[in-house]
């Protein structure tokens, strides 16, 4: 065979092995510029959830701190109300005795309610707070200690 033919043979070969080649790279380019799309659609969507989540857990202390702060004054101007009758009933020597024990009465179970109100609103805080931090455990965006 002559030589130029052989290398003819060659370098077609090689120009197909590189066709070939290209052809290849240009598809694993397409992959992995879809792999990185949907890379950054999911990295912007997780972004957002973490922006909804600590939205949700500023609302949620938020909405705990208020209802704490409203239920104290809302007891305190409670108490000041009720205090005008059990006065005037404790002024007067033939109501003063039972007019102290309906008083005894109404601030034990008044201070009950509203201790109740209080601390069912701290746990119900700290059972969502609780939920809140299992779900950025859940997340697998969040590397976490490790």
């Amino acid at each position: 065979m002559d030589n130029n033919l052989l290398l003819l043979i060659v370098t077609g070969l090689a120009n197909v092995l590189a066709l070939i080649w290209i052809a290849r790279l240009e598809r694993e380019l397409q992959e992995t510029t879809a792999a990185i799309r949907r890379t950054a659609v999911h990295q912007r969507e997780m972004a957002q959830m973490l922006e909804t989540h600590n939205q949700l857990a500023d609302f949620q202390n938020l909405t705990e701190s208020a209802i704490t702060h409203g239920t104290t004054t809302i007891r305190s101007l409670h108490q000041e109300i009720a205090n005008i009758p059990f006065e005037i009933l404790e002024s007067l020597p033939t109501t003063r005795e039972p007019g102290k024990m309906v008083r005894g009465v109404h601030d034990i179970t008044a201070d009950g309610v509203y201790a109740s109100i209080i601390t069912i609103n701290k746990l119900m805080g700290q059972r969502l707070r609780q939920q809140f931090k299992l779900k950025a455990e859940d997340d697998p965006s969040n590397p976490g200690d490790e």
